[in-house]
């Protein structure tokens, strides 16, 4: 009842939100029946004011283009003169007049506006000069229709619009105007016909916005001027389109009134050309006046709609208000009813218990409070049938307790069972159930009561107890140590399974045999034999006082055991642990009851014991060892450190305790080794392989490591042992092995090349000499035999490449050190100064040559054309290696060379006395890929064609021709410096003694004088 009335207020407020919405889902409709109603009215009357538009301005003109045909009629009838008109003409007149409709009259006037003719009788010769439509027609330079816009008196009565038409004399000039009145009466009728409400405006205008006729007429609208003041007008003109529809303008096109109307505009064009202006018609309605009836259907259909709300609102309001008081009634029979159960849950509370009642018929299960806060459930989840209780039983527990309700209504007699149940929340508890059936006169069950009660508190207590003695016995048979229990008389009583293991005997043949028939004889650790009080049982059973850890040896039937052996008397107060004593392990505390038995606790040490021997025996081995030991754990952090490990790399055990390997990485071994080793050991497998560390002083060495997983019983890592043994003699022998081959095989490929390319230039030599004969031979005959210049000029294209051909087998011959020397003396800075001015012409504006030579440069014994051409190469070479600005510069200087160094093009090892002749640029540098090629006949790095390769050929060829070597050097600015290196046997008898030459790395000294510079 209290979640009826709970109820109540929510599905009130459901009724009045879908009464609402219901209101508005009605009101949306009709909202959107009227929009719908209002757009298809405004469409329609937009339709029809398109429709009359395009009527009335067909109309128009088709009565406009009649006239303008008979107007052209009478133009060819008509003689151009200024008296009196023909007669034929005056037939056309009145045949016109009579035929076309809303015409009262056509007139002909001459060239003075005087009348010369008329279709009805009226005086000749009245003046029509000053009319707007004489004027008009005589400005016009061509024949053309006017229309005058403003309307004019005409008798008998009403007003008429002038049509007008110029008439040419003989030579082009003007004789005269024949002019129609147009009825505006007329066509006001016409177009009054076509208003279909009263409220329709039809106006019509002319191009420049001269109003020409209003229906319904109103006062000064006529012969107004629109194209100023009318913005609709104004737009419908400048869109260009024939037919527009406007809204919002004002009432007509002269924006008489400021009320706003719907304007359909329709210019009316004459196809033939006959007028001189286009007319526009508009059509108009007000906008108040369209929606009239829209308004009025409107007004009863929200009429309508406010009586159903009002209706609905009154209705809901009664029905609510009758079931308001029906809850009263109810609430005050419930809240008696509800005392009385209070009183009852009250009483059940106080006892635990939770009440309910059981239908067998109808299966209905009825709980009180208490039942629902037992079972954990609201009372809002009410439990109402028999299967809503079977869902809380847990499954196991189900089939007992349900055979037991039905036996106990099938016997007719009380039943009490135990049973588990889920709560609502989850928990599981143990529920005591009671419950009587009570039966009909005829023994047929009416109902079943019970109670219900929580014995979960007790239910845990007792299966903890047999828990708790479960896995006391399950420990006490699992433990590897073997445990005997003896009574006051030393007899055993019981023991677990390691105690078979160790003394070989059986559990049943323990049980009522003595401690000592069991151990058999014992022996202490040096073999003599243990007196009887000394025995750890005795010692405890006799002083009560428990002893510990006794050594002994006792024989079994499977042999001896070196046992470790423990005994505490049972009923004695808790030792005290105290001092032990090595042989006896007695620790004090003695208590004052009598012992009544005692536990014995044995461990076989044994395979401790000669653990132990070997392990010291290995670790002496590891300490004495000559390789590098070292034990991690698995995150890399030093463990141990064996004194051949600190000696490789330089640091104290100390230092090396808990640090990480890290600690010796020199950063030159891969990153992908270390992540193989990690990957490898991790996985449980060996590592082997070589590292690059570093010693404590800074010192490389290279190391051969095996790294091995060390795994406990349970087959986890644990540890991780390194052996690591130094091979850097070996490395650095193979390493030196490795670098005489390269450069055995580079000066064999050097050697090679220049024989081939000697062999090469010898042979192509002897070809060049028949190609440069006949080329000569040929252009001789021809110029003599007076031939023509272009063949002559074939010929000594031939020379040319016949010559450079040379030139390049010269540079071969110097590569390979053949051809003739002319050795003489000559004196370097000059030759510089040469190549300077030679080569600097070649050079770019931006890049600067200059030669800087020390004083005192020897003289050269050598052939003067190959220190020209090596310096050349050298400077063009520089040259070609800038990409912008910057300087070349030449320097030669003795030197000394102490220590042995390798050429850089021939790869041999050389020392002593040399001239250093050196060419540095700024350019970008040679990469360090190209070095070993540099020197190669044909390797160039520019594009085809910009270079033939032999530059530093030649200089290789020249500078070893002379015994001489050559060095590449970085320069400091980020350019080369190319050196020659030519040694002392091809300087100058006279040149100054050894020690006067500076080292090779050094400068000159600060007292020597000034360097040359020659740019």
């Amino acid at each position: 009842m209290a979640r009826a009335r709970a109820f109540r207020p929510r599905r009130f407020r459901f009724e009045w939100l879908l009464l609402t919405a219901a209101l508005l889902v009605l009101g949306g409709s009709i909202g959107l029946s009227l929009a719908l109603q209002y757009q298809r009215v405004e469409q329609e009357e937009s339709d029809r004011l398109r429709a009359a538009a395009q009527v009335v301005g067909e109309m128009i003109g088709q009565r406009l283009a009649g006239a303008e045909r008979a107007l052209r009629t009478l133009d060819r009838d008509l003689a151009p003169s200024n008296g009196p008109a023909h007669a034929a003409a005056m037939l056309s007149l009145n045949a016109i007049a009579s035929a076309l409709d809303g015409i009262r009259v056509v007139r002909v006037l001459d060239a003075r506006g005087r009348v010369i003719g008329s279709s009805r009788a009226e005086p000749l010769g009245e003046d029509f000069s000053a009319r707007e439509a004489f004027n008009s027609a005589r400005q016009r330079r061509e024949p053309a229709m006017v229309l005058t816009a403003s309307p004019v008196p005409a008798m008998p009565g009403g007003q008429v619009f002038e049509l007008a038409r110029g008439i040419p004399d003989g030579r082009g000039g003007f004789a005269g105007v024949v002019v129609a009145e147009l009825d505006a009466d007329y066509f006001s009728v016409l177009v009054d016909s076509l208003r279909y409400a009263p409220d329709v405006s039809v106006s019509v205008a002319d191009a420049r916005g001269r109003v020409l006729l209003l229906v319904p007429p109103s006062p000064g609208d006529a012969g107004r001027r629109l194209d100023g003041t009318a913005a609709a007008f104004a737009r419908h003109r400048a869109s260009g389109q024939v037919a527009t529809l406007m809204r919002g303008v004002s009432a007509s096109l002269a924006e008489a009134s400021g009320d706003d109307v719907v304007l359909a505009m329709q210019t009316v064009r004459h196809a033939g050309g006959g007028l001189d202006e286009d007319l526009v018609v508009g059509v108009a309605r007000r906008q108040s006046l369209m929606h009239v009836n829209w308004r009025l259907e409107a007004a009863v259909e929200s009429g309508l709609f406010l009586a159903v709300v009002l209706s609905s609102v009154f209705g809901l309001n009664v029905v609510q208000g009758r079931q308001r008081r029906i809850d009263a009634i109810a609430a005050e029979r419930s809240a008696e009813q509800r005392a009385a159960a209070e009183r009852l849950r009250l009483a059940a509370d106080a006892a635990g218990l939770g009440v309910w009642e059981y239908d067998p018929v109808g299966r209905r299960l009825t709980w009180d409070a208490s039942m629902y806060a037992l079972y954990g459930s609201a009372e809002e989840e009410t439990v109402s049938e028999y299967e809503d209780w079977r869902k809380h039983v847990l499954p196991d527990d189900l089939a007992l307790a349900e055979a037991a309700f039905q036996a106990s209504i099938g016997d007719r007699a009380q039943f009490r069972m135990d049973f588990r149940i889920r709560r609502g929340d989850g928990a599981i508890r143990m529920i005591s159930a009671l419950g009587r059936p009570f039966c009909a006169a005829e023994g047929a069950p009416l109902r079943v009561i019970g109670t219900n009660q929580d014995v979960t508190e007790r239910w845990q207590v007792e299966a903890a107890v047999h828990a708790s003695e479960a896995r006391l016995k399950a420990v006490f048979d699992v433990l590897p140590v073997g445990i005997s229990v003896t009574d006051a008389a030393g007899m055993i009583v019981d023991c677990n399974a390691a105690s078979e293991r160790l003394l070989g005997i059986s559990r049943e043949a323990h049980f009522g045999r003595g401690y000592a028939a069991c151990f058999g004889r014992m022996r202490r650790p040096d073999g003599s034999r243990m007196d009887s009080d000394e025995e750890p049982a005795r010692r405890a059973l006799n002083s009560g006082v428990a002893v510990f850890d006794v050594e002994m040896i006792v024989e079994t039937p499977d042999g001896e055991r070196w046992l470790s052996v423990s005994a505490v008397p049972v009923g004695s107060p808790a030792p005290v642990r105290g001092r032990r004593e090595e042989a006896a392990g007695v620790a004090g505390g003695a208590g004052p009851e009598e012992a009544r038995g005692v536990v014995i606790a044995y461990v076989d040490v044994g395979a401790a014991r000669r653990s132990e021997t070997e392990l010291r025996k290995l670790s002496r081995a590891v300490e004495q060892s000559a390789a590098a030991v070292l034990v991690t754990d698995v995150d890399g952090a030093i463990e141990y450190v064996n004194p051949a490990a600190c000696e490789a790399y330089g640091y104290s055990a100390a230092d090396l305790l808990g640090a990480s390997p890290r600690v010796f990485a020199s950063g030159l071994t891969p990153l992908e080794t270390y992540q193989s080793l990690w990957s490898t050991i991790l996985a449980g497998r060996v590592w082997r392989g070589e590292l690059e560390n570093r010693r404590r002083d800074g010192r490389l060495i290279h190391q051969a490591v095996s790294i091995s997983p060390v795994r406990d019983r349970g087959g986890l890592i644990t540890h991780f042992v390194a052996i690591t043994e130094d091979v850097s003699a070996r490395v650095e022998a193979e390493r030196m092995k490795d670098d005489l081959k390269t450069r055995l095989s580079r000066v064999e490929r050097m050697e090679v090349m220049g024989t081939m390319a000697g062999g090469v230039a010898h042979d192509f030599n002897n070809i060049l000499v028949a190609i440069l004969g006949f080329s000569g031979l040929g252009k001789t005959v021809l110029r003599a035999a007076g031939g023509p210049e272009r063949v002559v000029s074939y010929f000594e294209e031939i020379e040319i490449a016949g010559e450079r051909a040379r030139a390049l087998v010269q540079q071969l011959l110097v590569f390979s050190r053949g051809g003739s020397l002319k050795v003489d003396t000559i004196d370097l800075p000059d030759v510089a100064h040469e190549v300077v001015t030679l080569v600097a012409s070649s050079f770019p504006a931006c890049v600067t040559l200059s030669a800087r030579m020390a004083d005192d440069l020897p003289a050269l014994e050598m052939d003067r054309s190959h220190l020209h051409r090596l310096l050349v190469n050298l400077c063009v070479n520089a040259r070609d290696a800038m990409d912008g600005p910057g300087s070349v510069v030449i320097s030669a200087r003795p030197v000394h060379v102490e220590e042995a160094q390798i050429c850089a093009s021939c790869h041999a090892e050389f020392s002593g006395e040399f001239l250093r002749i050196a060419v540095v640029d700024q350019g970008h540098g040679i990469p360090e890929a190209i070095r070993n090629r540099i020197f190669e006949p044909f390797f160039t790095t520019k594009d085809v064609g910009s270079g033939s390769g032999m530059g530093l050929a030649v200089v290789h060829g020249v500078s070893h021709l002379y015994d001489g070597h050559l060095q590449i050097v970085a320069a400091p600015d980020g350019g080369t410096e190319l050196v020659v290196l030519l040694p002392r046997r091809v300087w100058h008898v006279d040149a100054p003694l050894a020690g006067a030459a500076q080292p090779a790395s050094g400068l000159p000294p600060a007292s020597a004088s000034q360097p040359r510079t020659t740019r």
